[in-house]
């Protein structure tokens, strides 16, 4: 990572909020947890700009997602930085003595995770614009890599993965007093198999009720594991569903980089579903060093290698699925990279009659379907997998569900000054947010002709000050 100027803040965490709790607020809101000595979180909507705490002055107002909606009016010049919480900006410090290393909204927009390398998870609670401290406590024994809220539908649960090689899975007590470090109890707890540290987990479930919570974590070396609770209202108990790698384990010392997403949507798009994709297959994307892959299950819930996303020039430091892939026919799928690149790709399931064949069976994945019957421990999971590296072992092998997929790299957006490190959809999946090593965050949108346009950018420097712009061309 390049070392950031003196006057310069790095934006690692960037999470885009567009379900507001109150039917009246229709502006999404971008959080931006400036990853330097200050630890300093500023929450804003995009339908202000400003120059910094002493000029207020109205850059430009636009609603956001819908261009229908009426602007909001300006704040008034005299409005001060600090007291402009009601109009949806609102600094806080995070209070860490180390840098925050992740940040996640619940489904309703109303609570934050985040999560610090000084081993501490704090949760910070909305109300009438303003954001107030819940608890803090020490989360694991060493850097805390990344936490995410599961769904909201079976309590307020948030998992967490660390340095000291375990995932753990926290449920909040209402009955202890706020801010005493006891209000998120531990229900569970494991290590990662090989003693490797996770580095990337995800829920899925967490936007539906009506469907089963699986959490996908995934090691520094790229070991991808699928666990699933024996029960949906308890949390306290998961089983292991699947574990497969998903490339060559990169080399001691090696900077290695991977993640790990779920679709939101509840099912695949109507053109999957037609392809021959069971209707209640579960889909994934996990960056893998310098590549994205797609695994979905198929008709036995096997997880199988459905799409690479290739084209990136060095490694790829985060990945987001958008949303409504189901009503658009199609998916889309945002990689940021070491590179300096954002690139969106679209993912497709032909279903024509030569495409409706099942995908072959290769000889390397029966040898790797007969090894992974053949292991009966956590250790022979892991040692077994080694003979799939490459992710050959999760290719198709003519099981029912398996459908060929095609993939198009729709845009390769390159405006950042550095590497990229974030992006994020709405939860609209209409536009995207992306954040890196120049110290700014920038917002996407597919314009008419289908083009990905930046429409607008913020910069958060020392002192603390806004700057964002929308282009002339897209103002209107």
């Amino acid at each position: 990572m390049a070392n950031p100027s003196p006057t310069q803040d790095l934006i690692f965490p960037i999470e885009i909020d567009s379900a507001p709790s109150t039917p009246s607020a229709k502006d999404a809101y971008v959080t931006a947890w400036l990853s330097s000595s200050s630890n300093t979180a500023i929450v804003y909507p995009n339908s202000y700009a400003l120059r910094s705490s002493t000029d207020t002055t109205f850059r430009s107002s636009t609603p956001f997602p819908d261009s229908s909606s009426p602007r909001p009016e300006p704040p008034a010049a005299s409005t001060s930085l600090g007291k402009m919480a009601t109009n949806g900006f609102q600094p806080f410090s995070s209070a860490n003595e180390d840098i925050v290393t992740t940040v996640h909204y619940n489904l309703y927009g109303t609570r934050q995770v985040t999560a610090s390398s000084d081993k501490t998870i704090r949760v910070f609670d909305e109300k009438d614009g303003v954001w107030t401290l819940v608890d803090t406590w020490t989360a694991h024994d060493a850097e805390v890599r990344d936490a995410k809220w599961s769904s909201p539908f079976w309590g307020q649960i948030i998992g967490s993965i660390g340095e000291d090689m375990k995932f753990k899975v926290w449920q909040e007590n209402a009955e202890e007093a706020k801010n005493t470090g006891r209000r998120f109890q531990c229900i569970y707890s494991h290590s990662a198999p090989a003693q490797v540290p996770y580095v990337s987990l995800d829920f899925k479930g967490k936007h539906h009720p009506s469907h089963d919570t699986f959490v996908a974590l995934i090691s520094r070396t790229g070991y991808l594991e699928i666990y699933q609770p024996d029960d949906n209202e308890a949390f306290s108990v998961w089983q292991r569903v699947d574990a497969f790698q998903v490339c060559t384990p990169p080399s001691r010392g090696e900077e290695t980089g991977f993640k790990v997403c779920f679709s939101p949507d509840p099912s695949p798009s109507f053109n999957a579903v037609m392809a021959g994709l069971p209707k209640d297959s579960i889909s994934l994307v996990a960056g893998a060093m310098n590549e994205a892959k797609v695994y979905r299950t198929d008709s036995k819930n096997q997880y199988f290698l459905a799409a690479t996303l290739t084209g990136h020039r060095d490694l790829v430091r985060d990945v987001s699925w958008a949303s409504s892939g189901e009503a658009k026919g199609f998916d889309l799928i945002a990689t940021a990279c070491k590179d300096g690149r954002v690139r969106i790709f679209k993912v497709e399931t032909p279903h024509n009659n030569t495409d409706y064949a099942r995908l072959p069976q290769t000889s390397a994945a029966a040898a790797a379907q007969d090894a992974a019957r053949n292991t009966s421990s956590m250790i022979g999971a892991e040692l077994a997998s080694v003979s799939r590296a490459t992710g050959a072992g999760r290719a198709g092998n003519g099981t029912p569900g398996q459908v060929k997929h095609h993939v198009t790299m729709v845009a390769e957006l390159a405006s950042h000054g550095g590497e990229v490190w974030r992006v994020t959809f709405d939860r609209c999946g209409s536009s995207l947010a992306s954040a890196g090593d120049d110290g700014k965050i920038k917002m996407w949108r597919q314009a008419i002709g289908g083009q990905w346009r930046e429409y607008s950018e913020v910069t958060v420097d020392t002192a603390k000050e806004f700057c964002l712009e929308i282009p002339a061309a897209d103002a209107a």
